[in-house]
This record gives structure tokens, sequence and C-alpha cells, in this order.
């Protein structure tokens, strides 16, 4: 079994973030983890969104599949770490568990993915590589990734989003400069029904394992497109009750991608600027007007 204590610690943010259990605000969280073959230059973020009250049966149900341990596909597909010695039978038991888990208790999935090189060519001389938290191929797939959170929030009508992002990213500075600084954006709270964000360790949070899954097999098969799909893999997307979205940035779809991105960007230095002058000018009058008094 899962410890009581890392159980109890996932359980208790969910109630951090939704007290009571009820309400609008945080119902949904979106648990994301990445994947990367430095080989191929292919890079993945991909995750799983729950409701609260589907998040509390997953922590429960992954514990009594997984015990102590925590899934990492890495360690898993190649007995490593803590499943060194693994039989061939137990690893299919244990993924055939944890897909049934999944199609139980998702609500949706979304994956952003992209090469690496490609992205870092295309952001070369481009407007988008100069905004903060926008810089690099990673950051782009997550913001990609909330865009597309945000719209099947929407679409349900699920109110606020908590995002919990896996703590050992590639760039967590990048990530947290992006919500940061487009936070300071009305429009983009709203866009992506952003609650709050945080990050998190895979074994605390067992959806972490569950976005891990999906972000490893996902890699997969995009550098082995030519083959069978992967037992694992075909039931996870072939589950009828969780929404799948992927969103590829590359190829001729990128540039158009970053136009947008890049109007965004303005558009938000325009409202800036015009809040700051507008601010200044009160200030200045209040000013005047303590003047005056005296």
């Amino acid at each position: 079994m899962a410890s009581s204590a890392s159980l109890a610690f996932a359980n208790g943010l969910v109630e951090m973030l939704l007290p009571g259990g009820k309400g609008v605000l945080a119902m949904l969280q979106a648990y994301f983890d990445e994947s990367e073959h430095t080989e191929s230059g292919m890079f993945c973020i991909a995750g799983y969104g729950m409701f609260s009250h589907q998040v509390r049966r997953f922590n429960k149900e992954w514990g009594q599949l997984f015990g102590a341990r925590a899934l990492h596909m890495k360690h898993l597909a190649h007995s490593r770490g803590e499943f060194e010695g693994i039989s061939k039978d137990e690893k299919d038991r244990l993924l055939a568990g944890a897909v049934k888990i999944i199609n139980k208790r998702a609500a949706f999935a979304v994956v952003a993915w992209c090469n690496v090189q490609e992205i870092r060519a295309a952001l070369a001389n481009r407007i988008v590589a100069r905004i903060p938290g926008l810089e690099n191929p990673y950051s782009l797939c997550h913001y990609m990734c909330m865009l597309s959170v945000g719209s099947i929030s929407r679409k349900r009508d699920a109110g606020k989003v908590a995002y919990i992002f896996e703590s050992g990213y590639h760039s967590p500075g990048a990530v947290t400069q992006l919500i940061t600084e487009f936070s300071k954006d009305p429009s983009f709270v709203e866009t992506v029904a952003l609650q709050s964000h945080t990050f998190a360790d895979k074994r605390s949070f067992p959806p972490l394992q569950a976005a891990d899954l999906l972000a490893y097999e996902w890699v997969k098969r995009m550098r082995e497109p030519l083959q069978p799909l992967r037992r694992t893999m075909r039931e996870l997307v072939a589950c009828e009750r969780v929404q799948y979205e992927a969103h590829y940035l590359g190829g001729h779809a990128v540039y158009p991608f970053m136009d947008g991105v890049e109007r965004l960007a303005v558009d938000q230095v325009m409202e800036n600027f015009d809040r700051d002058q507008q601010r200044a000018a009160e200030r200045s009058k209040q000013l005047e007007r303590d003047g005056d008094d005296d």
C-alpha cells in the first residue's frame, strides 16, 4: 500500500484547493509530467484532468495497485529502480491495472509535443523568443496545454483549475515565469481557468504518475509511428469516457501558432502600458491634491 502520509498529503492538497469538497473553484485538477528522447529531439508534456472526488478515489486505487512504489515508466519499462527484477507478467499486470484506473477516474487528457531542435530553429529572430516564459520549446508546450485545459473547463462549465506540475521539470523556472507574467493579464487567467499552480513530487501525488505514463507512451509512439500501437497506448486512447486532446507544435502549423502568441503578447504589453500610464496619472493627480491641501 502507498504510505498513508503520502495519500494524506495528496488528499490534503485537494481539500486545500476545494475546501469541504464543494463549490466550483478548483473543482478540477490538471496533473502534468513530461518526457523527452534526446537522440530524436522529441519532447512531450502530457497530463490528465480529474475532478476532486475522482482524485481521492484514484489515489486509493493507485496505492492498492503499486503499494509503496512510485511509477516511473522508464524504470518500469527497463526493470530499474523500484522495479528491478520485475517479471514481464507482473509488469503487464501493473500496466493493465494502471490503465483501468486512469480510464475509470480521469475526465480528460491533454498532450502537446514537438521536436526541440525544430522549435528552437523556428524561434530564431522571433518576438516570441523574447517573451518571458515563452522563450523555449518546453514552455511553449506548457502554454498550449494550459490553453487546451482552459477550453475544456469552459465547455464543461467546470470552473477554475488547479494545475499541478511534476517537480522534476526541465524548466520549472520558465513555467513559473510564464504563469507569473501572463497572470498579470486577467484575460489569460480566464482563458486557462487558472486557480493555482504548484510543482510536486510524483510519489506524493499519484495522478502525476499517470501523467508520466501518458507522456512516456506518447513519445515512444511519436518515435515509432509506423509500428503497431502498443497495447497500453491503444487501451488508453480507446476509452470513450476520457476526452483526449493532442497538439503537435511543428511543421507548418508552428508559425501561425507563434504569430498568434506574439499578437497576444503585444496586446498584453500595450494593455499593461495603458494601465501603468493610468496609474501614473492618478498618482500625479493625488500628489497635486495633497499639495493643494498643504
